[in-house]
């Protein structure tokens, strides 16, 4: 696929011919963008609203100082040729000539509107500009002038009109209103260019709506020029000077073409629009949502890196934008900035020509680059594997704000990453490198194309600190605080701490409030430490502040001068536990403390704050009660305070396992405020509670079920009186489970009563009464409810035995419980645990346990799928129960196969015949046991008359014969033979393909098949676009010989595993010894002399070795005439080592 085919099927425009400014359009579709909810919409309204080229700058006026000037050399009627720098001595005799041409100055001043003031002007025909190299310069200042006011000077091809000659003077305020005229209604913008002249004050002030700009333009205005221009309906005031004289030329900015130059009000929309999305992305900061700290666009043009990157060098749509992104971003505290970016994309291709390590520039010159007889590589794209990269971030006039620019593909491109490099990759790159490829079948070449681009970047003044310093900046900052050390701080640490809290966010609250409040305690500054907690917004809450560091600033402040704010944070704190708890460690805190002003001062501040707490404190959850329970208890008077406020609502709340929560708390140990006697008395209220509670909660929208509700109650509650030694509570909560009506027969026996049963059981616990009538309840339970329940699952048969053991109900166990099992269609694990737990308990269960096993195991291997039953873990079970005799279940289904081949005596006799054996070895019990005898010896005549065909065993003679001609006449051993010829000799499929790179080496393979296989294999080459397939064959009659060879060494590695005693084979065997072993027996093989070995045999000596032990009789006979010959001039005939690179 070429580029352009690529770029056509990703959905782009190729067009690799660009006329200076491309046009860059986001082909992304929309369910590949973000999310739309994402960010407010701040990426995508500003990209709606620049994908397209806006047309304005958002600008209505403009200002320039010129250090590098053209002087217009004015020639004046009257005066003569007029010196600039404009000195006071000149200015004095110019304002006389002026005066002089009284009569047509007064008349033009008559026609002058009121506004000019006593402006001292000339008309125009008597002021013409000498220099040549004044229209030029004119020239460059009018397409500045257009440039930033969004005037696009290839539409309207404006020209300038001189209006006005001014001098003003310090009586003066300036006005610049034209003469109003047919060109004068055609203007769309007055330009004042200011010339050399030694003055003090004056600034221009223009107006547009709701927005104004100030341009001070008084300093240097000796050495310099200075260009003032706006728009046609904006309002320009001037100040008056406060010394000296002031010259001016007056210029109207007139289209020359019939287009209308847009109108200033055409902009408002624009400007409006884009003032919304940056007023919503400040406001989105102010209101804790996640805000992009910057945002990334992509520019239209391309720009030469040789060229310093500045917002004068862009062109065209990019120029406006980016001029808009300027002019309405400040108005909003923001910043606008340009950047390199480079854009690194991988891809491979597939070309036999080009075969060396290569670099392509498209740049100047890259024609030269192309090599003669070198084609250019077709390559394929994978746009997926690219690296996008920002570097080079300078403002507005090139000075560097960062080297490295991190970004984030989902937030801070106004483009998703498809889409961004879908639009770079329809321009034509700048680097191409191509090497080739290491390990590929599929592709000779891997690329890495390389294209320069720019951008503008936008980012907010809150987000200037993280933007010039980087995404880690304020942990940076933070980590830098943490290792200060000294009680001085110099002035870039003030500054560092100014930085980091004038940045602080939430998610840098708490690594601020750390770092800042550590050097606040180490420079000794109050107010440094307070104005942290209050930008972190730590004063919300005691844990937002930190009672560690609450208790440093307490030491270190004085206890004097925080109060008020420590007053203020208990109060604010809406916790009563979190309020009381940091009271209990303030008071633990100041106790070990050596100061004695503390002790006198922070510990009666505590206790009247605990008991001011006390008289508002409101148990706001059932949550609370336990913790609150805790902190009363241990403070001055918690006795009488929990009696009154505690307990109550303890009592009142109806979850029976929050109760017993509330009972571990009572019994806690550090709990000494409270008399044993109020304590008891508590407990068993508590427990009468959590026992009138006892019932199954009512549903909920959790996926829990309501009898889990159920069990933890009951579990909670039968450890509380454990623990509490109320056995007859506990008595009265079995009691209770076994009267609630919703419980009855049913599921619950096996959701409540076994879990709870087990539980109480347990070795760390005690159960509080014996069990034994709850066991049997349960039991009886669970048999009248079990065929209304699902199919009992293993762990259910191993919980019910446990219940049986606990209970020690054996007798209910063999005349209920099986018979019952006997019944249930279980599955196969079930059966298999509940085997196990019989065997485990024959002591208990008698003489009927080995009954119930047989018949038990029986219903397990009718379930045993065939596949398995030649498995050591399928057979070996019944031994390991101590029943062999049950194998008999396993192999009958097997050995009584109503069709036998020897497929399946391969594939399924064979493999249980090893199994077999392996279980008689790891249980020591003998092969001509009774239960194992018969099953082997049925095996081994199935395998003798099934498997082993008269018909296909191999002819010696012949045998050798080919075999000689694939070792000793197929000389190459490279990595395209080798794999071949071991499939002709040991490969066990009929046929198989390989894979082989080029035509050539597979008209190699078929050379060396022809000369040495083709009695004993076919070969088709199969050839698709890229990789050269070859698919071999074997013929019947070789490949039936090589099979016939493996089931007969099977067969005696089968027999050997029996047993290598003739004595113990004829016991197992019997009358079929003579018979099996007859035709396990190798054909004999005539005498022949031995055949000499050539020279182009001896390299492959291991590899005769093999095919005489593969095939019986090979490496005896002498060969075929001629096959001792073999191709002259083969290539690759080289060993492997030493191929030849392609």
């Amino acid at each position: 696929m070429s580029y352009s085919g690529w770029a056509t099927y990703h959905g782009l425009d190729s067009n690799p011919e660009s006329d200076g400014e491309s046009d860059i359009r986001s082909s992304g579709s929309e369910s590949a963008r973000r999310d739309p909810g994402t960010l407010d919409n701040i990426c995508d309204s500003l990209s709606s609203l620049l994908k397209d080229d806006p047309g304005v700058t958002g600008a209505f006026a403009y200002s320039r100082t010129h250090n590098s000037w053209c002087n217009p050399g004015l020639d004046i009627d009257g005066f003569g040729s007029l010196g600039l720098p404009l000195n006071h001595r000149e200015a004095v005799l110019l304002k006389d000539v002026l005066v002089a041409n009284g009569s047509k100055a007064e008349k033009a001043r008559a026609l002058t509107p009121p506004s000019r003031g006593n402006t001292i002007d000339l008309p125009i025909f008597k002021v013409r500009p000498a220099n040549r190299k004044w229209p030029a310069f004119l020239d460059r200042v009018v397409r500045d002038v257009c440039d930033a006011l969004g005037v696009d000077i290839s539409i309207s091809k404006p020209r300038v009109q001189l209006f006005d000659l001014q001098l003003h003077d310090s009586r003066d305020k300036p006005s610049f209103v034209p003469l109003c005229d047919n060109a004068c209604a055609r203007a769309f913008a007055t330009l004042v260019i200011v010339l050399p002249s030694t003055f003090d004050g004056g600034s221009l002030r223009v107006t547009y709506g709701d927005r104004s700009e100030t341009y001070d333009y008084s300093v240097h205005t000796a050495a310099n020029l200075t260009v003032l221009a706006w728009r046609t309906g904006a309002q320009a005031e001037f100040a008056p000077l406060s010394d000296g004289y002031h010259l001016a030329l007056c210029y109207q900015i007139i289209p020359t073409t019939g287009s209308p130059v847009p109108a200033i009000t055409l902009q408002d929309e624009v400007v409006s629009r884009l003032r919304q999305v940056l007023s919503r992305w400040n406001a989105m900061r102010s209101e804790s949502k996640p805000a992009p700290t910057k945002l990334i666009h992509l520019l239209r043009n391309k720009y030469s890196r040789d060229v310093e990157l500045r917002h004068d060098i862009l062109k065209g749509a990019d120029a406006r934008t980016v001029l808009l992104l300027a002019n309405v971003g400040k108005l909003h505290g923001f910043s606008v900035g340009l950047a390199h970016m480079t854009c690194v994309v991988h891809g491979c291709a597939a070309n036999e020509e080009c075969g060396v390590y290569k670099e392509y520039d498209h740049g100047e010159g890259s024609e030269t680059e192309y090599e003669a007889g070198i084609a250019w590589p077709d390559p394929f794209l994978l746009p997926d594997s690219t690296k996008i990269t920002v570097q080079s971030l300078v403002d507005m006039d090139g000075g560097l704000v960062r080297a490295t620019l991190d970004h984030d593909y989902g937030t801070e491109f106004m483009l998703s990453k498809s889409a961004l490099v879908e639009n770079i990759v329809a321009t034509p790159y700048d680097k191409q490198y191509y090497k080739p490829a290491e390990s590929s079948l599929d592709w000779d070449y891997e690329f890495r194309r390389v294209y320069h681009r720019n951008v503008v970047v936008l980012w907010p003044e809150w987000a200037d600190f993280e933007v010039v310093n980087g995404p880690n900046a304020i942990q940076d900052a933070c980590e830098r605080l943490r290792a200060h050390e000294g009680s001085n701080p110099a002035p870039e640490d003030t500054q560092l701490v100014e930085n980091v809290l004038a940045n602080a966010t939430a998610p840098h609250y708490e690594a601020i409030l750390t770092s800042a409040c550590r050097v606040a305690l180490m420079w000794n500054n109050f107010e440094l430490w307070l104005r942290t907690v209050q930008a972190c917004n730590a004063a919300r809450s005691i844990s937002a502040v930190g009672t560690a560091n609450v208790q440093m600033a307490v030491g270190t402040f004085g206890f004097q001068q925080m109060q008020p704010y420590l007053e203020q944070l208990v109060d604010g704190e809406p916790s009563d536990v979190t309020a009381l708890q940091f009271m209990d460690d303030m008071e633990r805190w100041c106790e070990g403390q050596d100061s004695l002003e503390l002790i006198e001062t922070v510990l009666p501040w505590v206790a009247a704050q605990r008991t001011k707490r006390y008289d508002v404190l409101q148990v706001s959850g059932q949550d609370e009660c336990a913790a609150l329970a805790e902190l009363v208890l241990k403070g001055r008077g918690g006795a009488v305070i929990f009696k009154q406020k505690i307990l109550p609502m303890m009592k009142t709340i109806t979850d029976s396992s929050v109760l017993i929560r509330y009972l571990a708390c009572l019994q806690s140990d550090r709990l000494v405020k409270l008399a044993p006697a109020m304590l008891s008395e508590a407990i068993r209220d508590l427990l009468h509670e959590a026992l009138n509670h006892l019932n199954i909660p009512p549903a909920s929208s959790s996926n829990a079920p309501p009898e889990k509700g159920l069990l933890l109650q009951a579990q909670a509650f039968m450890l509380a009186c454990s623990l509490a030694g109320e056995n007859d509570l506990a008595s009265a909560g079995l009691t209770k489970l076994k009267d609630i009506s919703a419980v009855g027969p049913g599921p619950h026996a096996r959701t409540v009563y076994f879990p709870l049963i087990t539980y109480l059981t347990e070795e760390e616990k005690r159960a509080p009464v014996d069990l034994t009538e709850f066991c049997e309840y349960a039991l009886l339970s669970w048999l009248d409810a079990v065929d209304a329940m699902l199919t009992p699952t293993p762990e259910d048969v191993e919980l019910l035995f446990r219940i049986v053991s606990i209970g020690k109900h054996w007798v209910l166990l063999t005349t209920r419980i099986t018979p019952k099992l006997v019944t249930l269609e279980l599955g196969e694990p079930s059966l298999r645990t509940l085997l196990n737990a019989l065997h485990t308990n024959r002591e208990h269960i008698g003489d009927t346990a080995k009954t119930l096993m047989l018949l038990f195991l029986k219903k397990w291997a009718g379930l045993i799928p065939v596949e398995n039953r030649t498995t050591l873990e399928t057979i070996e079970f019944p031994v390991m129960l101590g029943l062999p005799e049950a194998c008999s279940f396993v192999f009958e289904p097997s050995i009584s196969q109503p069709i036998m081949n020897a497929d399946y005596v391969r594939h399924r006799l064979g493999p249980m015949l090893e199994t077999i054996y392996a279980v008689c070895s790891k249980h020591s019990v003998p092969v001509t046991s009774p239960h194992f005898a018969p099953v082997i010896r049925q095996i081994m005549v199935h395998w003798a008359t099934e498997v082993m065909d008269p018909c296909a065993a191999p002819n010696p003679e012949e045998t050798k014969w080919l075999l000689h001609r694939l070792t000793s006449s197929w000389t190459c051993g490279c990595a395209h033979c080798k794999p071949v010829r071991e499939f002709l000799l040991y490969g066990d499929q009929k046929e198989k393909e390989f894979q082989v790179r080029r035509a050539k080496d597979v008209r190699h393979v078929e050379q060396y098949l022809t000369h040495s296989a083709s009695s004993i294999a076919t070969w088709k080459n199969l050839k698709p676009a890229n990789v050269q397939r070859l698919m071999v064959t074997k013929a019947d009659k070789h490949f039936n010989q090589q099979q016939w060879k493996k089931d007969q060494e099977k067969g005696v590695q089968l027999l050997n595993a029996i047993s290598t005693n003739k004595a113990e084979l004829q016991a197992v065997l019997g009358g079929d010894y003579e018979s099996v072993v007859a035709e396990l027996n190798t054909p004999d093989a005539t005498p022949a002399a031995q055949a000499p070995q050539s020279p182009a045999m001896l390299p492959h000596t291991a590899f005769a070795h093999q095919a005489a032990h593969m095939f019986p009789g090979y490496g005896t006979g002498v060969p075929h005439s001629g096959l001792g010959k073999h191709p002259a001039q083969l290539p690759y005939d080289d060993p492997p080592t030493k191929r030849r690179k392609m």
